[in-house]
């Protein structure tokens, strides 16, 4: 909004001369954007009713005429470059709802382009000023949410990328897809991380946002951006929400070094930091990472391995998904872990299924379902499995959880393999294969 009021007697005092609807000054302005950008809309509408151009555009590649500038500042109004605007791109600068009503009533082209901005819409304008009231008349009448800029982004990602909270709400109650990707499939939750918008991206998370989208050239999550700009509040939230780095640090002794120090003999032990990128995640691992998705696996092709009534003793409604970057990437072989309670204190055949003697383990509140992912046959599928089985019970002793570590729980291991060349028949290191 202006920081002055301004009216229409104003703006005809400051500009010296009588207000028309078809008259273009040497600056290339008309009253209209006048009247919108000093949200004036009572001179809107008269000027409109008077066959006023709705959808004039300023000049391209153009600085703002001195007179006009220095006019604007006067009332309040920071605008020093042309870059093609209509009268409604104008009004969202300033939030004129009111005058944003009026042009789109009198057919104002809703989807306006700024050529020589980024290609942006009013829409992209109303989110970048954070034009809430200005993008809720937008929405109303029907603007489109996913016109993207020259970027490749659409609205929301401009609200993401300069924090216009309110302004979000509004796209994201109107229909805006969180799953939108810009260049780099970029999402809008990137761009919240990497700008440090945590009101923004907790509405992302709440409509949906994948929390560990990954970018096309590096691979990189959210949360690697916010972490890589220091931005901690969005990076303590995607914690919270699931959200993991692509990259992990591993500290390790190099060598040892003899030293003296106060004349004493001393080793000194030299470390050496690195980064290790995690692989990206296979196409069926959030596919699988639905609980329907690893509840229908279950019901139907693991249950017909299984003795009658197996999954009946599993109580499907309890299933939790278990972070898989509890492992140590170097151990790290599964794609996906389901922690199933069990529905009672007995484990019977989930415990002999499970290749675990019977009795051994009867005290066991859990099942973990293990699943991998293969496009072709894994060689040592076994004791891999074994190694990321491993290492994910000390964690979960550390944790406290699914039983651990009084009642350690139970392991399905299955491998969906998805390849041309057949899994072996006789494989006996896993008890499930498609």
């Amino acid at each position: 909004m202006t920081s002055k009021k301004a009216t229409a007697l104003a703006l005809r005092r400051a500009l010296g001369r009588k207000l028309q609807p078809d008259l273009v000054d040497q600056h290339g302005w008309t009253d209209l954007h006048y009247a919108a950008i000093l949200n004036l809309t009572g001179l809107a509408k008269a000027l409109l009713s008077r066959g006023a151009a709705v959808d004039a555009r300023l000049p391209e590649n153009a600085p703002t005429a001195e007179g006009v500038a220095a006019l604007l500042d006067r009332f309040g109004v920071d605008l020093h470059d042309c870059t093609g605007e209509t009268p409604l791109h104008l009004a969202c600068i300033v939030d004129a709802a009111l005058v944003a009503s009026a042009l789109a009533s009198n057919g104002a082209d809703l989807d306006a382009r700024m050529p020589t901005f980024s290609n942006w819409t009013p829409l992209h304008v109303a989110a970048r000023y954070n034009a809430v009231d200005a993008a809720t008349i937008l929405v109303l009448r029907s603007a489109r949410l996913q016109l993207r800029d020259e970027y490749g982004a659409p609205p929301l990602h401009t609200a993401a990328l300069y924090n216009a909270v309110a302004t979000a709400e509004v796209l994201l109650a109107a229909g805006a897809s969180v799953y939108a990707t810009a260049r780099d499939d970029l999402t809008a939750l990137h761009l919240a991380a990497l700008m440090d918008s945590p009101g923004v991206a907790a509405r992302l998370l709440d409509h949906g946002a994948d929390v560990n989208a990954l970018t096309a050239e590096d691979g990189t999550s959210p949360l690697d951006h916010a972490l890589a700009k220091g931005a901690r509040s969005t990076a303590d939230l995607l914690r919270r929400r699931g959200g993991h780095s692509t990259v992990e640090s591993h500290l390790a002794m190099k060598t040892v070094l003899e030293s003296k120090v106060d004349g004493q003999d001393v080793l000194m032990p030299v470390f050496e930091h690195t980064w290790v990128r995690r692989p990206r995640p296979h196409p069926f691992t959030p596919i699988f990472s639905f609980a329907r998705m690893a509840r229908d696996l279950l019901t139907g092709y693991v249950a017909t391995s299984e003795p009658p009534g197996w999954v009946d003793q599993l109580d499907l409604d309890g299933m939790a998904l278990v972070p898989v970057d509890w492992v140590p990437l170097e151990w790290r072989f599964a794609d996906v872990v389901w922690s199933i309670p069990l529905r009672s204190t007995g484990c019977g055949a989930p415990a002999e299924q499970a290749g675990v003697p019977a009795g051994e383990d009867s005290a066991a509140t859990h099942l973990l379902l293990v699943l991998k992912f293969a496009d072709e046959p894994i060689a040592d599928v076994g004791p891999r499995f074994a190694h990321h089985v491993t290492m994910l019970m000390h964690e979960l002793n550390r944790r406290g959880l699914y039983g651990a570590p009084d009642h350690p729980p139970l392991t399905k291991n299955v491998v969906i393999n998805r390849g041309k060349e057949p899994w072996p028949a006789d494989d006996p290191n896993v008890q499930g294969f498609l």
